[in-house]
């Protein structure tokens, strides 16, 4: 008979367990342990999920976009674009304007017109603002980014102040040198040019020469510096009146060439991008920075795309584009506030000063050619600024 166990038997009198028993309780030992261990981390994981769940707020939808973009007078609906899933072609982009945003049953075969359910993304510009895959939305802020369309809007107007403060550095001194070239008074050759390949040295621009609008220029120039004598020193050369399209860092004669290359191959393509005809009609004045007053003109998309265009083929050329690609704002400036005159104590352009002129209108504009103009040259006989190459885009007949 087998003596009863007692605890204080040393464990080698203890009786052994079959080795089959002793793995099968170790089984169920780690059969035991990872059950516990799954279901540990499917609470968790449940748990997260409805944590998760929680945290989502309600993201607003392709419908309340289009309204707040129909309905908001800040919002300018030419600046947006709709990427929609087409059952054929995959996602297409269109712009916003071109759609009809009525019952789209009560629309004909030759609208277009999409159920709100296709629409994948808006963007404004360049950027995706309203995504339903990645549950972005930057024009309520509803996913919880805190960014709405009117901070993406900001975002841009302050992109092109920083690009138009650049270009308002092209002005020149009273004695025709500009600020980027000084004498060099070891060298009998006069000046030399600094190059900083981070400013700009030439620039793409439409010649403003329409006579109504240089002579309103004229007029308005006047009557603000009767008001205030010290500002005679801001104006614009009535013969130097343009739209600039883009900035240019052009530092050695090959960058040049491919630039004016750029031009001629793609004059065809501007002609056509441009037919029948394009105008810009000048109205009001506004400024940048307080330092650059100006006049913007009605919203025009073939030139916007214009500007694209240039870019892009200034950029697939390998040459530097100055400021912000692809951002543009079209302006013909009237005063500038140079770093000379802030030196001397002239820091801004005040509202009282122009604001009987918010409203004026100056005239229109026919863009029928584009040139490439030097920030550092002597201007042309004509008095406009020196050109590497002029370019004829007026359509053909």
């Amino acid at each position: 008979m087998t003596p009863l166990l007692t605890l204080k038997q040393p464990p080698h009198m203890l009786p052994k367990i079959p080795a089959r028993t002793s793995m099968m309780m170790m089984m169920m030992k780690h059969n035991i342990t990872t059950r516990k261990r799954r279901a540990k981390v499917a609470r968790n994981h449940l748990l997260k999920r409805r944590r998760s769940k929680a945290k989502k707020p309600r993201m607003k939808t392709a419908t309340e976009v289009i309204s707040r973009i129909l309905w908001d007078e800040q919002l300018c609906k030419d600046h947006f674009v709709i990427g929609y899933l087409d059952r054929f072609l995959g996602v297409i982009e269109k712009d916003f304007s071109e759609f009809s945003w009525e019952d789209i049953a009560s629309v004909d075969y030759d609208t277009l017109a999409i159920p709100k359910h296709r629409i994948q993304y808006f963007k404004y510009k360049d950027d995706i603002v309203w995504d339903k895959t990645k549950r972005l939305d930057d024009v309520f802020g509803s996913t919880g980014s805190k960014i709405t369309i009117i901070d993406v809007i900001e975002k841009y107007l302050k992109e092109n102040e920083s690009r138009e403060e650049k270009e308002s550095d092209e002005s020149l001194d009273e004695d025709g040198v500009p600020e980027e070239v000084e004498s060099d008074e070891g060298d009998n050759k006069g000046t030399s040019r600094k190059k900083n390949s981070n400013r700009p040295n030439y620039f793409i621009a439409i010649q403003i020469n329409n006579p109504d609008i240089v002579n309103k220029v004229e007029q308005v120039q006047n009557e603000l510096c009767e008001s205030d004598s010290a500002l005679d020193d801001t104006r614009t050369s009535l013969k130097k009146l343009h739209v600039t399209l883009c900035t240019l860092s052009l530092d050695t004669p090959s960058e040049m060439e491919r630039a004016i290359a750029v031009l001629k191959e793609e004059q065809n393509n501007l002609k056509a991008l441009l037919a029948p005809a394009t105008l810009l009609r000048f109205q009001g004045l506004q400024t940048f920075h307080d330092r650059v007053l100006c006049s913007v003109p009605q919203y025009n998309p073939v030139v916007m795309k214009l500007a694209d265009h240039l870019c892009t083929a200034i950029d697939d050329a390998g040459l530097r584009i100055v400021g912000t690609p692809h951002v543009f704002t079209p302006h013909l400036t009237v005063l500038k506030i140079t770093r000379k005159q802030i030196k001397q104590g002239r820091e801004h352009l005040d509202y009282g000063l122009y604001k009987d002129h918010v409203e004026t209108e100056f005239g229109v504009q026919n863009v029928d050619s584009i040139h490439l103009c030097s920030m550092l040259d002597a201007p042309r006989a004509d008095g406009f600024y020196y050109s590497l190459a002029s370019v004829d885009v007026s359509p053909e007949n």
